[in-house]
């Protein structure tokens, strides 16, 4: 039995966009997620995906077949990664928001990323990924995947400034999300601490300090409560743009 190079080649490179969506989408690039599920996933998805990539022979030429693997892979990262700019931006949120009520210092081991995170971080981010599969973020994804190939064939690749000015765009939106979400809770908490840095100055003998923390975080979770529905908003705003910018990095490295 032997393995035909040109029907193995077409899959191979339908598996590499599957694998940079894959590592970088939300949920299916957790780190809870078991590598074994992400191997089989692919394999399946890209299996799917082998009609439309099958017009691709293999060139006698190594090289470019080395720049076709990696523009493959280029096109699945821009494609997971304009999904997962918003659920960077509401863990920022909600580590904005822990470290303000004073959490800092309560660091939960965070199963997503691997690592320590505020437990308000940890809160927002799988109130994002229980919404994202709620209001179908990964059917999404798929069908950006799934259409991204009508529009960037395999190697017809080309990299533009205008790629690298949408990323850069993408990355400063996460910031300025993440302030937004968390400013119903850091800006009123900042205004109490301001406050009571005034009482403690213009009365020195009344410890306010030692009521401050306790205040703080009671109505740091009142504010949570009430700035809950904007974490919804977030979601469906990301999952929309997710798709706008992953068609606008598809048209920005896609061949005129």
């Amino acid at each position: 039995m032997t393995l035909d190079p040109g029907a193995a080649w077409p899959y191979g490179l339908a598996l590499v966009r599957v694998s940079g969506v894959v590592l970088t989408a939300p949920v299916l690039g957790s780190f809870g997620v078991s590598a074994r599920v992400k191997v089989f996933f692919s394999m399946t998805l890209a299996a799917l995906l082998y009609p439309a990539a099958s017009k691709v022979a293999v060139s006698g030429d190594p090289l470019f077949n080395a720049l076709t693997t990696v523009s493959e892979f280029a096109v699945g990262l821009g494609l997971g990664l304009a999904y997962r700019w918003s659920m960077v931006a509401v863990e920022s949120a909600g580590e904005f928001a822990g470290l303000q009520m004073g959490l800092g210092a309560a660091s939960t081991l965070n199963p997503v990323s691997g690592q320590n995170s505020v437990l308000t971080q940890s809160l927002y981010l799988f109130t994002y990924l229980v919404l994202f599969l709620a209001l179908e973020g990964h059917h999404a994804v798929l069908r950006t995947l799934f259409a991204s190939y009508e529009t960037v064939p395999p190697g017809a690749f080309v990299f533009r400034p205008a790629a690298m000015e949408s990323i850069v765009q993408q990355t400063a939106s996460v910031l300025i999300l993440g302030l937004r979400l968390s400013a119903c809770i850091w800006v009123p908490l900042l205004l109490l601490s301001i406050a009571v840095a005034l009482v403690s100055r213009a009365f020195p003998q009344a410890n306010v300090f030692s009521l401050s923390y306790t205040v703080s975080l009671l109505m740091g979770m009142a504010l949570l409560i009430y700035s809950a529905p904007a974490i919804r908003g977030a979601v469906t705003g990301g999952i929309q743009s997710g798709s706008r910018d992953a068609l606008g990095w598809l048209q920005s490295v896609a061949v005129p």
